[in-house]
Formats: structure tokens, C-alpha cells, sequence
């Protein structure tokens, strides 16, 4: 069976690497922090599925169009809620 090598790093290169990697692919600044303090929470708590790992899937979509990475939400109605 083949090993995998792996690499530890720090929670500040894994912002940095997908902030790249957004800005670098279709997002601005507001959606590539966003989406990279996502990740980079999820590898700190220990959610790997959430973490790196959904980087190519993030990627993907914004690919095909089905994301927008410049969308700035509007808020419409701001209504009351539980």
C-alpha cells in the first residue's frame, strides 16, 4: 500500500492559500475572505470535511457559473424571526 505523505501547516498559511486560491479564480475580496475564514475555521475545529477539502468543490462552481464570485447579497425584507 502506498503511503501519503503529508504536511503540516499553520492556521495562517491555510487562510492564505485559499484566499489565493479564490482571488485567483473568480472571487473579490469580500467572497474570497469569506469563503477562506470558512475553511480555515473548519481545519481549526477538526470539520475536515469543511475544510481544505472543499476547496476543488468550491472551485467547480465557480467554474461553471453556478456561483458568483463577486454576488453581494441585498437584504430585501428584514422581518422578525424565532
Amino acid at each position: 500500500m502506498t503511503q501519503i505523505e503529508t504536511e503540516e501547516i499553520s492556521l495562517d498559511e491555510i487562510y492564505q492559500l485559499a484566499f489565493n486560491v479564490f482571488s485567483n479564480h473568480g472571487c473579490d475580496t469580500d467572497n474570497a475572505t469569506a469563503l477562506s475564514r470558512t475553511v480555515t475555521n473548519a481545519e481549526r475545529d477538526g470539520s475536515l470535511s469543511h475544510g481544505l477539502f472543499r476547496i476543488p468543490g468550491y472551485l467547480a462552481s465557480l467554474k461553471s457559473g453556478k456561483v458568483k464570485g463577486d454576488a453581494q447579497p441585498i437584504i430585501e425584507q428584514n422581518l422578525d424571526s424565532v
